[in-house]
Order: structure tokens, then sequence, then C-alpha cells
């Protein structure tokens, strides 16, 4: 995910405090830093309270002013017309048949 589409996703409110740290760090791979960085990738976030306006800052400092988020339906369009990707990092995985002992012969064997 891009740091265009994580300000999408915050101003719409899918992201959860925990996806902030792997935002920062984002952030970081990508040549960015400031204090409002490090900040975020230090520590793990379990509440919006937490955070108070820590996301507000990030996406001020790596994508622009704060007079640039988008509006909501801005932010709806550009998720729209990004590119799709896996869930969870998911692979598409190829059906496999259940392996049969040897002796199986499609039938249920005898008991003498």
């Amino acid at each position: 995910m891009d740091l265009a589409e994580a300000r999408a996703r915050w101003r719409l409110g899918l992201l959860s405090p925990g996806h902030m740290r792997w935002v920062a760090w984002a952030a970081q791979a990508e040549g960015q830093d400031g204090p409002t960085i490090r900040a975020l990738a230090a520590e793990e976030w379990h509440t919006w309270s937490e955070l108070a306006d820590l996301p507000a800052r990030l996406f001020a400092e790596v994508l622009g002013g704060a007079g640039t988020d988008p509006s909501p339906g801005e932010a709806a369009l550009l998720l729209a017309r990004a590119p799709p990707r896996p869930c969870c990092g998911a692979r598409r995985r190829r059906a496999t048949r259940p392996k049969r002992s040897p002796t199986w012969r499609g039938r249920p064997s005898s008991q003498t």
C-alpha cells in the first residue's frame, strides 16, 4: 500500500491504530524521515486517543501540507481506482486431491 492510498484509507476510517505503525515503516522505506514518522514507527498503538493528531501530522510531513487531505469522495475514488491486491498477502492456491493410501481402491475394505 502506498502512502496516498494509506491516507485515503485513514480519511475513510479504514485503518486501525495498529496499521499506523506499518504506514510509518512504509514511509521510512521510501526514504522519508521526521519526528512524527519516528514516533509512529517506534510504538505500537492500540487506540485512536493514544495517537491524537499523529496521523494527520504524518501525512502532512510526507505528502504535503495539512490542507491537502482528500474529501471522503476523493478518498473513495482513489481507492476504487487503485489496482487490486491480494488480501493479507495470500496467494491463489491450486486445489489438490487428498492423499490416498496405496491399498485404497475406491470402496471400503471388507473386514473378515
